[in-house]
């Protein structure tokens, strides 16, 4: 079994901000693949999906961003998932607009939905693949950046890159880390 986890905030108010790309691209999978409505469970909503031999779970934490390890925690622990076999969707300041970067173990990063997993799971080697989302150009704070929607040019960016996303994550189910990081990491065009 495989976790797929896509990170961001619940409720209306953040639909479409750069924290809630994470969301995004689990949303995209479940429309491309037609997977229905999602189930809530352990604190986040859930898809339960068969991909290519695989039982793939597609979460959208409802913890808020800072808590996300609460409920993934929970269904690594319920399912007995192995560490390798989750993949954590969420955004980056670090990256610009448009790239991606798949990685099998590290930090957090600064980026505190992720954070949050590796302290709860006990372990750095949890794979995750970041959306950039550009730094602010002006004095903003981070976090208010972060939950501020994309403008329109950035907007058509961001829609190529969850598309993106989305096949790297059936890449990493269906060839694993290895192939998915040479075949992924990269950039969207402009």
């Amino acid at each position: 079994m495989k976790l797929v986890v896509g990170l961001g905030n619940p409720g209306s108010q953040y639909e479409g901000t750069r924290h809630n790309v994470g969301f995004d691209v689990v949303k995209r999978i479940a429309e491309k693949h037609q997977l229905g409505t999602a189930t809530e469970r352990f604190r986040g909503l859930c898809y339960d999906w068969e991909h290519l031999g695989h039982r793939v779970l597609l979460v959208c934490p409802l913890t808020f961003m800072n808590l996300s390890g609460v409920c993934v925690n929970e269904f690594v622990r319920f399912f007995k998932i192995d560490t390798n076999e989750v993949l954590v969707l969420c955004d980056d300041l670090d990256l610009p607009l448009g790239v991606t970067r798949l990685r099998e173990k590290g930090t957090g990063g600064g980026q505190r939905g992720l954070a949050d997993i590796l302290t709860r799971m006990g372990t750095n080697e949890v794979s995750r693949l970041r959306l950039g989302i550009g730094r602010p150009q002006n004095e903003m704070d981070a976090s208010s950046f972060v939950l501020q929607r994309f403008s329109d040019k950035e907007l058509d960016v961001m829609q190529r890159t969850v598309e993106f996303a989305a096949s790297a994550v059936e890449l990493w189910i269906g060839k694993g880390s290895s192939v998915a990081m040479n075949l992924s990491n990269g950039r969207i065009v402009n």
